[in-house]
């Protein structure tokens, strides 16, 4: 009990105030994955992967570009990722969602982010 009350008392001192010169730190950029949502994951994975084995690499895709949208904030930041995951899982190459159509998804979900393009 008599630490717990120092410790609150020690979180009061040390919170920074707005408005008293303190600098706030930078908010961080929204993730792909919260910009699209699941219906958007789901929708990119779909149309990206081949149909030839879009059944079985489905569930596959799911996770693996669930991680990597909600990583990054902007497609080319998506790309490095995209490209270290290509070199260093073999199943990824066979069950990969093809850059270049998840890419164009998410251009078409997303356009009026910054980083789409201005027609």
């Amino acid at each position: 009990m008599l630490f717990q009350a120092e410790d609150r008392e020690m979180q009061a001192n040390t919170k920074p105030r707005v408005g008293q010169g303190q600098v706030q730190p930078a908010r961080p950029a929204e993730s792909l994955l919260a910009a699209i949502g699941w219906k958007g994951l789901f929708l990119v994975v779909w149309r990206a992967t081949p149909p030839v084995v879009r059944l079985i690499a489905l569930p596959y895709g799911l996770c693996v570009y669930r991680a990597l949208l909600a990583s990054c904030s902007d497609p080319q930041s998506l790309r490095t990722l995209h490209v270290q995951q290509y070199q260093s899982s073999r199943i990824f190459k066979l069950f990969r969602p093809r850059y270049h159509k998840v890419d164009e998804v998410l251009r078409s979900l997303l356009p009026d982010a910054p980083w789409a393009p201005t027609l």
